[in-house]
């Protein structure tokens, strides 16, 4: 998986013959999230888009109540232990991390933008709005870097 291997991938755009390479680094605060996170509140189901969940559990023939009822039959820790899950999804962004710093080290962007997203989860897909704005603030950060390397005033 090139996200695990190279997760900015400036080495195969100047292999690809970019001259100039901007890199999006989405994991460059990604690190120690779990102990920062300030998710959202909870989405209702109905609320989905365009209900999608009940849509995916009526194809698997199952309801609400038969997730609720598998749920409440699994013992989860306490809230401040984490889940083998994101113990492993830690210890994956931890890799990707380093990987990604090692890589840029060796052969760095002309210019970097890292937006901080690292409260966001993979399935946050409602909170787009968040990662938007945060993605318009990260371009905004290198905007006179932008400038100079396009020769741009505007």
């Amino acid at each position: 998986d090139g996200g695990l291997v190279n997760p900015v991938p400036v080495s195969l755009c100047r292999a690809m013959g970019a001259d100039v390479v901007i890199a999006v680094d989405l994991g460059s605060d990604m690190v120690g999230r779990a102990l920062r996170r300030t998710a959202a509140a909870p989405v209702p189901i109905e609320e989905t888009e365009a209900g999608w969940t009940e849509r995916l559990l009526a194809g698997l023939g199952l309801s609400r109540d038969d997730i609720d009822a598998l749920s409440a039959a699994i013992p989860f820790g306490s809230d401040s232990s984490p889940s083998l899950a994101s113990v492993i999804s830690s210890s994956i962004n931890i890799m990707q991390v380093r990987i990604a710093r090692s890589r840029l080290a060796g052969d760095p962007a002309d210019v970097l933008i890292s937006p901080r997203v690292g409260q966001l989860g993979l399935m946050d897909y409602h909170r787009a709005d968040e990662a938007i704005a945060e993605g318009v603030a990260a371009v905004g950060r290198v905007r006179t870097v932008l400038r100079e390397l396009t020769g741009r005033s505007d």
